[in-house]
Parts: C-alpha cells; sequence; structure tokens
C-alpha cells in the first residue's frame, strides 16, 4: 500500500495518481473520527496532513490549467530533460533533510465553531476534489508538452510539469506512509 513503481509517461503518472488516491481514500476512510482528527504525538493529525495535501494538489492542478503561452512567458521553457522520478524524489528528500517545512502549505487548525464531524467531511470532500481536478487537468497534457513547460515549485524551484506530478505522486504517498507509521 501507498508504494509507486516508478512511472515514466504521463498515462503512468495517471494512473499512479488514481491508484494513490483509491489507496488513500480507502486508508483515511477507515479512521474513527477521533483517530482522524487527533494530533499524531508531536506530528499532525491525518486530517491536518490530508488538507496540506489537497493544497498542495489544488495547486499543481491550478498550475496545470494556465495557458501553456503563459506558462512559457512566466516561467520559461525546459531546454533539458525532465528529471526522473527517482530524481526528484532525492531532491525534495534533501530539501527535507536541510529543514524544509510546508510554509504557505501549512494547514490551520481547525475553527472551533465547526462539528469534528463537518469539518472532517469536508476535509475528505475537498481532498477528492482536488484529485479529480488533478486528474482532468493532466489528461489535457501531451508528452511533449509534459517535459517543454515548468511551474515554480515552493522548496525545489522551476519544475516540468512532468517532474510536478511525480512530486505530487511521491509527497502524497510520503505523508500517508507518515501517517500509516505514526499509527503503528
Amino acid at each position: 500500500m501507498f508504494e509507486i513503481e516508478e512511472p515514466h509517461t504521463g498515462e503512468e503518472i495517471d494512473d499512479g495518481l488514481r491508484q494513490l488516491a483509491d489507496e488513500i481514500n480507502a486508508y483515511i476512510g477507515s479512521l474513527d473520527l477521533g483517530e482522524f482528527a487527533a494530533p499524531q504525538g508531536e506530528f499532525w493529525s491525518p486530517e491536518r496532513h490530508l488538507r496540506h495535501l489537497a493544497k498542495s494538489v489544488r495547486a499543481a492542478a491550478g498550475g496545470m490549467r494556465v495557458s501553456r503561452l503563459l506558462l512559457a512567458i512566466r516561467f520559461g521553457r525546459r531546454k533539458a530533460p525532465s528529471r526522473s522520478y527517482g530524481e526528484v524524489v532525492e531532491l525534495y528528500q534533501s530539501a527535507l533533510a536541510a529543514g524544509a517545512g510546508a510554509g504557505r502549505f501549512t494547514p490551520s487548525e481547525r475553527p472551533p465553531d465547526v462539528s469534528a464531524e463537518e469539518w472532517c467531511e469536508g476535509v475528505m470532500s475537498r481532498w477528492q476534489q482536488a484529485c479529480a481536478a488533478l486528474a482532468a487537468a493532466s489528461g489535457r497534457w501531451s508528452e511533449k508538452a509534459l517535459d517543454r513547460y515548468q511551474l515554480p515549485h515552493p522548496l525545489l524551484g522551476k519544475m516540468t510539469v512532468r517532474e510536478i506530478l511525480f512530486f505530487t505522486l511521491y509527497h502524497n504517498a510520503h505523508h500517508v506512509r507518515r501517517i500509516r507509521e505514526r499509527r503503528a
């Protein structure tokens, strides 16, 4: 569960993202309300992880909906090939080891005027909507375009759209594996 075979093509990335979203929905959906909402020791609660991931996935989907002309003007076109999935994973792990944090993607605290049940249902719904938006956006990109256009990543700098999708795939699996490890 939450293991990813190294993807290469856009189709393999899309398949990995769908499979991972299904696994995350099933896993997180199996947690009772108390466990979903409670911090895991000094670490975020599963719901905060999921809100962080939803913010990140929405940002990737939003970037992929921007016109390609505007992306080329704002961020340039990549001349070199995209880095591999493994290289993107290593880059992210290096950033984490150097102390990188969630920054503006840090989820806020739950407001006190919302019930835990309503809040958690909303969190799951927003996560699922973010995944659907990313799937819709990624399906419109050719293999060539995935490697040509760039988006800014807040920790890792300019990345091709393919690299952003690699990051998104790994990032989601990484966070849910942390939740699972901390439950054990």
